[in-house]
């Protein structure tokens, strides 16, 4: 009885967070990031009615299909639409931790919900958490060997939030690691499909480049910072215990492949590219794009949510 407890008890504590956050969602009338919240909400709530809504390219389409059957039933549908991906997050971060150490590894549901910026952005209606949804999806299937599904849905990343791009090189060398060369065509493939859906309903299949939601016209009301602008929050964003256990992961992966050979390394070599890599990867490019003033970069914290896996 009680091993079955706690075979189980990574599934009820799920269930347990999911009507908690709801609740909070439910009675929280605070907006994480108003103005791109309540867009996000009126282009997924009329997508039904106004189809070409479903190509808006600040909406993001992804999110906005996915989204939209919420978003009919008001605001806080929309709300605990996220509220029901980040708890998915939850559980696919707890199959990868499973994967990868298995011991205490229901731990990592409570370190990826209640990181203070993934618990704010989770009870919104913004994209970061559905992109993370996605990160996570694509890691958790590259790491069980299923390459062609794993390359398929990191492909359609960029139509959750526009830099998912930065993931795709990552996704490529492990493909290389692993020596699936005839699967790389496939993380390009979400594109390829957008681009020929654009160009059927658009007349231009580079539609994704060429009508960017944020105009060149834009950059004066952009602007510029430190390099440290992330580094320098940190405490606000991930709190002092997760960035604690982060280091202490960080340090034991390196020690991993320190102490193993052969195809064990080359394992523990795309762990630590995938899941360390990719959070890098993430907070470089968001730091670099804020600091040189490029990318249309507004410095936002919430952000980061988006690499909270």
């Amino acid at each position: 009885m009680l091993i079955k407890l706690q075979q189980n008890f990574p599934i009820l504590l799920l269930f347990i967070l999911l009507g908690f956050f709801s609740y909070i969602s439910w009675t929280n009338k605070m907006f994480a990031d108003g103005s791109d919240e309540i867009a996000h909400y009126f282009i997924s709530k009329y997508s039904v009615s106004h189809p070409g809504l479903l190509l808006d390219l600040w909406g993001k389409p992804i999110f906005t299909i996915l989204s939209a059957p919420f978003s009919q039933f008001g605001y806080i549908g929309l709300k605990i639409f996220n509220v029901i991906i980040g708890i998915l997050t939850g559980y696919v971060t707890y199959i990868i931790s499973k994967k990868t150490h298995n011991q205490n590894s229901w731990l990592s549901i409570v370190f990826l919900l209640f990181t203070p910026i993934y618990f704010v952005v989770m009870q919104s209606g913004l994209t970061e958490i559905l992109f993370s949804f996605v990160v996570a999806t694509t890691v958790s299937l590259f790491l069980s060997k299923k390459f062609v599904l794993s390359a398929i849905v990191i492909s359609i990343i960029p139509l959750v939030r526009n830099e998912g791009f930065i993931f795709f090189p990552l996704i490529v060398m492990s493909l290389i690691f692993v020596k699936q060369y005839r699967i790389i065509p496939l993380v390009f493939s979400g594109m390829i499909i957008f681009g020929l859906l654009s160009h059927f309903f658009k007349q231009d299949f580079f539609y994704f480049f060429n009508s960017s939601p944020y105009p060149l016209e834009a950059y004066s009301v952009y602007g510029k910072g430190s390099l440290e602008h992330f580094f320098i929050n940190k405490n606000y964003l991930f709190g002092p215990i997760v960035e604690m256990f982060f280091w202490v992961g960080v340090v034991a992966s390196f020690v991993d492949i320190k102490n193993n050979n052969g195809k064990k390394r080359i394992t523990k070599i795309i762990e630590l590219l995938l899941i360390v890599g990719i959070f890098f990867t993430y907070i470089f490019a968001h730091s670099l794009v804020w600091w040189l003033g490029i990318g249309r970069s507004l410095g936002m914290l919430r952000v980061v949510a988006g690499g909270g896996p």
